[in-house]
């Protein structure tokens, strides 16, 4: 629609990720002119090794702590999907148990139903988690 703007896929955010470096040398290292000879000095000395031997640099990487940061992530998305939908569905099923209990026996024809009274069905907790109730036949 209008005035929506998509979020890059996942795909992007790698590349710029592993696009840190050269960006972050490109972009700062062009004010560092002046400390070029001094960081020569201390890399053929021996002092600093060559990749440490420049102004400013990011060196990106994902370690261990990214993939147990984002299973959890993944594992909490999962989790309160699944509380949420239970309750919901426990709350509603508790409502549609005490309208029943209300109502009064009135002849279906003796009723209208408007188009307002109409509405769509709700994804339920049995929708989107069927795969893990178990049938009590």
């Amino acid at each position: 629609g209008k005035g929506v703007i998509d979020a890059p896929h996942h795909s992007t955010w790698i590349f710029l990720f592993r696009q840190l470096g050269p960006l972050s040398e490109f972009m700062i290292n062009e004010y560092c002119g002046a400390l070029e000879a001094t960081f020569s000095d201390l890399v053929s000395t021996g002092l600093l090794k060559e990749e440490d031997g420049q102004c400013f640099r990011v060196q990106s990487t994902m370690q261990a702590g990214f993939w147990i940061i984002l299973t959890g992530a993944l594992l909490l998305n999962f989790m309160s999907a699944f509380v949420t939908k239970s309750l919901t569905q426990f709350l509603r099923d508790k409502k549609e148990e005490a309208e029943k209990g209300n109502r009064s026996n009135v002849d279906a024809a003796g009723s209208e139903t408007s188009i307002d009274d109409i509405h769509p069905a709700p994804v339920l907790f049995s929708d989107s988690f069927r795969w893990m109730l178990k049938s009590q036949q």
